[in-house]
């Protein structure tokens, strides 16, 4: 089995218990925010719903820069119910293990 096939099982094994704890986020307390310098509990959930999709960056491109100079900075998007949450954690999972599946070892020790 090769680095990216075992790579792609497990993160999609993580990934499946991680769904099922944002699937339990109640969106209706989206507001909700422990302390007034936290996130509140949507945009925490948004924030790990974007993580899955961020392996697809990591593994077709040499840098991940989130404010480039001289470009346009990350902004995150927003997200109206759980449901959106869910489907971008959906598609950003898909896609890094669609990217995964397609690599070799030996670009899986690249820098």
């Amino acid at each position: 089995m090769s680095m990216a096939d075992l790579l792609a099982e497990l993160f999609s094994r993580e990934s499946a218990n991680t769904r099922i704890a944002l699937e339990r986020v109640p969106f209706e307390k989206a507001d909700w925010s422990p302390h007034e310098k936290s996130m509140t509990l949507g945009r925490l959930a948004g924030h790990i719903a974007e993580m899955g999709g961020w392996g697809t960056s990591i593994l077709t491109t040499d840098e991940y820069d989130m404010n480039p100079e001289g470009g346009e900075a990350y902004s995150p998007p927003t997200f109206e119910s759980l449901d959106d949450v869910l489907s971008t954690f959906d598609e950003g999972v898909s896609a890094a293990v669609a990217a995964l599946e397609g690599m070799s070892d030996q670009a899986m020790m690249e820098n």
